[in-house]
């Protein structure tokens, strides 16, 4: 089976990374220093910490890494890409290497795409403003949606993350 035979295959496992919120205590190692579940392991489709990734259960296991930036989860290109195309995603420098958005940022309601740039582009699924022109996408779960990686999986996900939302606006 090749990659992209692969991708297909597996397609259920996104719907959950994109529905998982990241960073909270690891009941399994809470007496350890270091032990927010900042791991997705997409063969068990569940969040883990880095302690989890050492024992038998996950040792073998095809896993990644969530990483903050700006307040927001994002995943290493590097070791996205072998498991989902991320062609036309934005893609950002972070510490040196190339990141992308697990799912799309907020945006202010009054913004509007930079009036330097004369590529201004937009997401088109959320239309959040684009860097650069041959990207369409702003983040992971832009391009699951629109692609429909696995539409029932996604529904589920899409229900928690506009519930998300909608109590992120009214908090503020």
């Amino acid at each position: 089976m090749n990659l992209s035979e692969k991708r297909n295959v597996d397609g259920d496992w996104i719907a959950t990374l994109l529905s998982l919120e990241f960073f909270g205590t690891c009941v399994d190692h809470k007496h350890l220093r270091k032990n927010e579940k900042n791991v997705f392991c997409i063969d068990c489709n569940v969040e883990i910490c880095r302690h989890c990734c050492n024992t038998e259960a996950h040792f073998v296991h095809r896993r990644l890494q969530i990483c903050k930036y700006v307040y927001q989860d994002v995943l290493r290109l590097l070791d996205i890409q072998h498991y989902f195309d991320c062609s036309e995603i934005q893609t950002y420098k972070i510490n040196g290497e190339k990141a992308i958005h697990l799912n799309s940022r907020p945006q202010a309601k009054d913004a509007r795409p930079s009036t330097k740039s004369k590529n201004a582009a937009s997401c088109v699924t959320c239309k959040r403003y684009i860097q650069d022109r041959p990207n369409r996408f702003c983040s992971i779960s832009c391009k699951a949606l629109r692609k429909s990686v696995s539409f029932v999986s996604l529904q589920k996900w899409n229900k928690v993350f506009w519930r998300k939302n909608i109590i992120i606006k009214k908090e503020v």
